[in-house]
């Protein structure tokens, strides 16, 4: 039985109404330590984006083998597994080019979650319980152990799929080739030869394919990133396939009804005061007086519509590249 293809039967009070299932995921949160961490190496890794520096947090889970867990119990100390220092032990080291051999789901998140969240969590789990490897993408400025604040101006958005495709595009060249195959010629429509059928690409690669799986937020990411690189023929062919689960069908934050639009902006003004200290540091006036505007507005709408002029920053018309700099 497939990930992607199982049957579900969302809870009737819960599953069915989407801002009560957003509510549970913050309530729920994880479950803690539990068995299945004790099969998983779990990494965090810190991606730099190399069109504006933008600091993304990864967090990885690989499945290990039953001599792997064995080693892994034996060297166990008290303290529960986490994403510690000891993320570059070779025999996980998935940052290194031509090195996963399996296949990978990518992870987006939902509005104001990261990778901590309960749904999240569970996701992680049933893709290495059959032997993949998981790895959720936080939203710049969204690290779950706030460690990693957002050091640039642009924050995240529905319509931002930047960050999407640096991390694909990074984490493409890390997957296992066969012999004699170099560089994004296995894996990217636009650089492949032209004489390179695409089918020649994709049999090539020995690690992967990647899955996007998107929630709420994160959902519209993923179906816009894979919009954009469809239409113009653009899409890796180390990308297998992608999910949207809870896409919203509208995003105007002006028409959420109260309380939910108090609430919604609660949530992101939180994330905007977690990253304070790396926003105060942009000294453009314009920013800083949007910022203030935005830490004071009432509701979603209101906090949007101060700071979406600085704050999002995506150009809506193809090769929709992120405007750089004030």
């Amino acid at each position: 039985e497939g990930i992607f293809s199982r049957k579900i039967s969302p809870s009737l009070f819960i599953g069915t109404r989407g801002i009560l299932s957003s509510t549970a995921a913050y309530a729920l949160g994880d479950d803690g330590p539990n068995k299945q961490q004790q099969r998983v190496k779990r990494v965090r890794e810190v991606m730099t984006m190399g069109f504006d520096g933008a600091l993304i947090v990864l967090d990885w889970e690989i499945p290990m083998t039953t001599s792997q867990q064995s080693s892994a119990n034996n060297n166990a100390t008290t303290k529960p597994m986490a994403y510690g220092k000891d993320d570059d032990d070779d025999e996980f080291d998935i940052k290194k080019a031509n090195s996963i051999t399996k296949p990978i789901v990518l992870l987006v998140h939902g509005m104001n979650n990261d990778s901590s969240f309960g749904y999240v969590r569970s996701m992680m789990r049933t893709a290495t319980e059959r032997g993949w490897i998981a790895v959720c993408m936080n939203l710049r400025g969204q690290d779950g152990m706030h460690r990693i604040g957002n050091n640039t101006p642009r924050g995240y958005n529905a319509g931002y799929t930047g960050d999407l495709r640096g991390v694909v595009q990074q984490i493409g060249k890390r997957l296992k080739r066969r012999p004699g195959v170099v560089g994004d010629n296995a894996g990217n429509n636009a650089a492949a030869p032209a004489s390179a059928p695409a089918d020649d690409a994709a049999d090539a690669l020995i690690g992967g394919p990647i899955f996007l799986l998107g929630y709420s937020l994160g959902a519209n990411i993923v179906t816009k990133y894979l919009g954009e690189e469809s239409l113009h023929s653009t899409l890796p062919h180390y990308i297998g396939g992608g999910a949207a689960m809870g896409n919203p069908l509208e995003i105007r934050s002006g028409t959420v009804a109260f309380p939910w639009n108090v609430l919604l902006g609660a949530g992101v003004k939180r994330s905007l005061l977690q990253n304070f200290r790396t926003f105060r540091k942009h000294h453009d006036p314009g920013f800083q007086s949007a910022l203030r505007r935005a830490l004071a507005a009432p509701t979603i709408g209101a906090l949007d519509h101060a700071a979406s002029p600085y704050l999002v920053r995506n150009d809506p018309f193809p090769p929709y590249a992120p405007r750089i700099g004030f």
